[in-house]
């Protein structure tokens, strides 16, 4: 595939930035840092889950893109950033172990282009609303149980908003945000897991945002919502501003957390840690060394799913029955964040 070339004389002076994403991230680093920007100019994203050129549409890029910014499959990365002269390739991606970052920021320096990282602080919106975050370490560690417990813990706190982590699957429209209520049909070609999900959160009471513009979204949960609570994707660090931080984590992730990119960041700033078990037999504490020396602060517990399909929450215990952190259960934490929070 060939792409046309682009002169610094076609482009003007301004910084060419690529940003490289797949779940999302990709357009929020842009709306909450470069869109607007005079000295930046992102001509591209790429994206790991699109086998073909897409475009972000204008509506959401801004005036300064009138006809929208290409969104490329990451295969063609190397080619993008020589054909569009790309001065820094912006990491915007989840999922990732901190040896692939290595690796791909060498290859890209490799052509004489700048590489960062997406900033934490910077791209992580305030909102006025109180905001539980449900982030991870690693995969698949079990997030959504976690959220479902959340909601039955929180019926008290008002109308409860979840804001999942937005996904783009191939051929999807993407949208400025989405809100999904108790029997609004779901897009038929979304895999019956995301749609479960949504249904169980429903079951709760609760209402459902998505969407791949966070700012808008902020508008709509100020005025709707009394809790946020935010469903992140893979292990990505959440785009709101939380008031408690959940980080949810396998035994075998947190047993060496500074593998996985951004999950550590994820485990440093938790306010909370669950670690998730097959069993309700009590993890070894031994397991944890280095993630409690990461965020001595952090409260641990054990999760596991019930044979109800619940979770089912408990604290950390050592072989002395001593508690780490002293003996409370999830339920009494977050009534004391509750207290912190809304008084």
């Amino acid at each position: 595939m060939h792409y046309r070339s682009l002169s610094k004389s076609n482009i003007g002076m301004k910084k060419n930035i690529l940003i490289m994403g797949g779940t999302g991230k990709e357009f929020h680093v842009f709306s909450t840092y470069y869109k607007g920007q005079k000295q930046y100019q992102v001509l591209a994203f790429t994206s790991n889950t699109l086998s073909e050129k897409t475009i972000y549409p204008p509506f959401l890029a801004g005036e300064e893109y009138c006809n929208g910014i290409p969104i490329f499959p990451e295969g063609d990365l190397f080619e993008v950033i020589t054909s569009l002269h790309i001065d820094e390739v912006v990491l915007a991606k989840s999922g990732l172990t901190y040896e692939q970052v290595s690796q791909l920021e060498k290859k890209v320096r490799q052509k004489e282009v700048d590489f960062k990282l997406s900033e934490v602080a910077r791209h992580m919106l305030a909102l006025s609303k109180p905001v539980i975050a449900v982030c991870g370490l690693d995969k698949g560690t079990g997030k959504t149980a976690v959220v479902q417990a959340i909601l039955r813990e929180t019926k008290d706190w008002g109308q409860r908003i979840i804001c999942k982590h937005p996904h783009y699957l191939e051929n999807e429209e993407i949208v400025r945000g989405v809100c999904y209520e108790e029997k609004t049909p779901l897009p038929l070609f979304w895999p019956d897991k995301i749609k479960k999900e949504f249904q169980d959160h429903w079951n709760e009471e609760a209402i459902v945002y998505q969407g791949f513009d966070q700012v808008w979204l902020r508008d709509q949960f100020q005025q709707e919502g009394d809790l946020v609570i935010w469903d992140g994707g893979e292990n990505d660090i959440p785009f709101f501003k939380p008031n408690i931080y959940i980080t949810v984590a396998s035994a075998t992730a947190l047993s060496s957390p500074s593998l996985f990119y951004p999950g550590r960041v994820n485990l440093e700033l938790a306010d909370i840690v669950i670690v998730m078990s097959k069993s309700e037999e009590k993890l070894s504490l031994s397991l944890f060394e280095e993630a409690r020396t990461i965020n001595p602060k952090a409260i641990f517990f054990q999760g596991f799913i019930s044979c109800e399909s619940k979770m089912t929450v408990v604290a950390l215990t050592d072989n002395n029955q001593d508690t780490l952190p002293p003996k409370k259960e999830f339920l009494a934490v977050l009534r004391r964040f509750k207290n912190t929070i809304l008084n």
